[in-house]
């Protein structure tokens, strides 16, 4: 309950902030910088666990996950800049997440454990806590309702597979966390070719992606009409992501 409160206050201060500022690192720093002083308040009066999960748990829909995604993936294709900026962009992010969480429990004298030792919970409720999260997630993303089953499936199973890898097969952490990736990608990936969530996610934008084309054209002449000659190469239209 303490875990739902702080980030849904949380959010709120990131909508209020987002109003006062342009800097996209402030909002990041102040959400977490609450959430770890409410986990310090949490930890003095025994209302978190050992884990101080009151102040870990919201800190982790703000790590910028399709950026480190997308990053990666520019730097296999070859954008080498663009993968490099998303990359640095999301680790300043991430370092503004720290630093306000480890601060807000320095405030009150608590600090993380290092090495502090999970409960061990029955497969089943690791599997439904894993697809709760998985909707909670979708849903933060604004995905239509018709998709939400897809990752809400393929969460539940990829994530069994990971415990499965983990207390059964006897793998570390690395080897449990890529079997799990590798089997969502062999799932999603024909699914995706064959129409399927990405058919739906292109029925349901009405157009959208083509009127950002049109408004983003204007804008790349404009960058490279203010370019120097030296610098200025041949204009490339640069594909838009969804």
């Amino acid at each position: 309950m303490s875990r739902d409160i702080t980030a849904g206050v949380g959010a709120i201060l990131r909508r209020r902030l987002a109003r006062l500022s342009a800097n996209p690192f402030v909002q990041p720093f102040c959400a977490a910088l609450l959430a770890g002083f409410i986990g310090g308040i949490a930890v003095r009066y025994d209302l978190s666990s050992s884990l101080r999960l009151v102040a870990v748990c919201p800190c982790m829909i703000l790590i910028p996950g399709p950026h480190i995604l997308n990053g990666a993936l520019d730097l296999v294709t070859g954008r080498i800049n663009l993968g490099a900026a998303r990359l640095l962009y999301a680790g300043v992010i991430i370092a503004a997440i720290s630093m306000g969480l480890l601060i807000g429990l320095a405030l009150l004298g608590v600090s993380l454990p290092v090495e502090e030792p999970g409960r061990v919970v029955p497969l089943w409720q690791d599997v439904i806590a894993a697809g709760v999260a998985v909707a909670a997630y979708s849903i933060f993303f604004s995905t239509p309702t018709a998709m939400l089953p897809w990752p809400i499936a393929i969460g539940m199973l990829a994530h069994a597979l990971h415990w499965a890898t983990l207390a059964t097969l006897g793998f570390g952490a690395v080897t449990a966390a890529l079997a799990a990736c590798v089997v969502v990608g062999l799932i999603l990936a024909p699914v995706a070719c064959a129409g399927g969530p990405r058919h739906a996610a292109g029925s349901w934008d009405g157009g959208l992606s083509s009127r950002l084309s049109r408004t983003a054209r204007p804008l790349q002449r404009r960058a490279a009409d203010e370019t120097p000659a030296v610098a200025r190469g041949p204009l490339i239209p640069l594909p838009l992501r969804r």
